[in-house]
């Protein structure tokens, strides 16, 4: 089959694209990042890079979380802390309290939060890989979650574990290659892949730029979205500016249906196990 339509065809499916565009799945307790990215829209791909420590699996908690809630079918694979750390992180997140310390809590105290997560729970599958997943076995998992479950979101945590065992040198052609597959897939299904990367070594330890994301500029060119997330430095931190050391900084330096909006950036603070945006 030879992969060519005249322009006609073509105009005319992009003239309905423009009366109806995608909608994207909006987070409506987070404005900017729902207005920055339009929602999460269905074939489309993000990476999403923090330091170490920085919160970044809060930060899927909170935002499986919301979108569960809404009813949106979700899928994790959170093969680097397990699928009970976040379902923890997850109840923690209702519970307005993080349950995730390693201390003791009586059931009775936590309850309600898991009465007010059913529809939280009816929309979250989980895989239960702990160790290395095959790229090719995830696909097909993601595919069929998607065919037969309706699952739009997917988290992957992270790409490390998606990656074969090998030399240094063909690192590079590994993580590459998994990002590809990915990326091929979401704009084969209507789902959304939201896949966790790691940063290179900076000086200071701040992610600033989609650059800094381990691994080679093919991954950031293919993805959809790049979103980068940061603690503050005390120096940010100061009298009135509405900051503090709960408050993480987010930026988008993609968006590739949205790019008026790169580079902009929004905080949200953490408190009691939930990452409220703040105004500034």
């Amino acid at each position: 089959m030879i992969n060519v339509k005249d322009g006609f065809e073509i105009f005319q499916q992009a003239a309905l694209e423009i009366v109806n565009p995608p909608e994207g799945v909006r987070i409506p307790a987070w404005s900017k990042f729902s207005e920055y990215t339009g929602g999460l829209r269905m074939n489309e791909f993000t990476i999403f890079c923090g330091a170490t420590g920085s919160g970044k699996t809060q930060f899927l908690a909170n935002m499986l979380v919301h979108l569960t809630s809404q009813g949106i079918k979700c899928f994790a694979a959170p093969v680097e802390t397990g699928p009970t750390d976040l379902a923890r992180r997850m109840i923690s997140v209702v519970h307005g309290r993080d349950l995730n310390t390693g201390d003791p809590v009586p059931l009775d105290k936590f309850s309600k939060a898991l009465s007010d997560s059913a529809t939280m729970m009816d929309n979250m599958v989980f895989s239960t890989h702990d160790n290395r997943v095959d790229i090719e076995e995830m696909i097909q998992i993601l595919k069929y979650q998607n065919d037969k479950h309706g699952v739009k979101v997917a988290v992957l945590d992270n790409l490390n574990f998606f990656l074969k065992p090998t030399s240094a040198a063909d690192s590079l052609v590994e993580m590459d290659s998994a990002v590809h597959e990915f990326v091929m897939l979401a704009k084969k299904i209507p789902i959304h892949i939201f896949l966790v990367m790691h940063p290179r070594k900076t000086e200071g330890g701040k992610i600033n730029s989609e650059f800094d994301i381990k691994g080679s500029s093919t991954a950031v060119q293919e993805a959809s979205n790049i979103l980068l997330m940061n603690r503050l430095d005390p120096a940010e931190c100061t009298e009135g500016s509405g900051l503090d050391p709960f408050c993480r900084e987010f930026v988008f330096k993609k968006i590739r249906k949205r790019g008026f909006f790169v580079n902009r950036k929004f905080y949200m603070r953490y408190v009691g196990g939930a990452y409220a945006e703040i105004n500034q």
